[in-house]
C-alpha cells in the first residue's frame, strides 16, 4: 500500500477536495478552499480517536521505510480496521497494521460559518456568535444572546458534551463538531465494515 501512496502531498490534497466537491487544481489547497467558505484543518499529532470525534475524511501522512513520507486518504474506520484509498486503490488495513506507519498526522478540510477567520477563536466576530447560538440554542433565544460570558459558558457546554478539549473557545474542533451535529452539508467518514 505506501508503494502506492503520493509521495506529493498536493495530490492528495487534490483528491481530499473531490470529496468536498471542490477542484484544487494546481492551486494552493487552503487557498482555494477558503474561496469555498471552507478551511484546511491540520493536526499534528490527533490520532484516531480525534478522527473518531470528527468523523470525516483526512490526508494521513505515512512513513515508509527510511523515513520517507507519503500521503493516503483515510475514507472509512471502524474498532478494527481503516480503509486507505490512493487514486480509485481501496486498501484495509487494520489499527495496528496502520500505527506501524502512522503517527496520528492529518489534515482534512471543513466549513466555515460566515464571518470565520483563524486566530479569532478567543473573540469571534458577531456572525460566528449567531451562527454557534443558533446551533446552540433555540431560534428565540439566539436572537437574544449578547452575553459574551454566557456565550462562552454555551461553548464550554458543548465542549464537555461532545467529549472535547474545554476551552470555551469557538476553534476548529469545536466549529467542525458544530458542523456535524447541526447536519451540515460535509462528507463523513464510512464505516470500514460497510462497502
Amino acid at each position: 500500500m505506501l508503494a502506492a501512496a503520493y509521495a506529493d502531498e498536493s495530490l492528495a490534497w487534490r483528491e481530499l477536495g473531490l470529496r468536498w466537491n471542490i477542484a484544487i487544481g494546481e492551486g494552493e489547497p487552503c487557498v482555494v478552499a477558503a474561496r469555498a467558505q471552507m478551511a484546511c484543518y491540520r493536526s499534528a499529532t490527533g490520532g484516531l480517536q480525534q478522527l473518531r470525534a470528527l468523523a470525516r475524511p483526512a490526508l494521513l501522512a505515512l512513513r515508509r521505510d527510511g523515513g520517507l513520507r507519503v500521503h493516503a486518504l483515510l475514507v472509512a474506520l471502524d474498532d478494527n480496521r481503516a480503509t486507505l484509498q490512493v487514486g480509485r486503490q481501496r486498501y484495509e488495513l487494520s489499527l495496528p497494521a496502520l500505527a506501524a506507519v502512522w503517527r496520528g498526522e492529518f489534515a482534512t478540510f471543513w466549513r466555515t460559518p460566515p464571518g470565520w477567520r483563524a486566530g479569532a477563536e478567543g473573540n469571534p466576530p458577531a456572525s460566528v456568535r449567531a451562527w454557534v447560538d443558533q446551533r446552540l440554542l433555540k431560534e428565540a433565544a439566539a436572537a437574544a444572546a449578547q452575553d459574551s460570558t454566557a456565550f462562552r459558558e454555551r461553548v464550554t457546554a458543548f465542549q464537555t458534551a461532545q467529549g472535547l478539549p474545554v476551552d470555551g473557545r469557538v476553534g476548529p474542533v469545536t466549529l467542525m463538531q458544530l458542523n456535524r451535529s447541526s447536519a451540515v452539508d460535509e462528507p463523513r467518514l464510512a464505516d470500514a465494515g460497510v462497502r
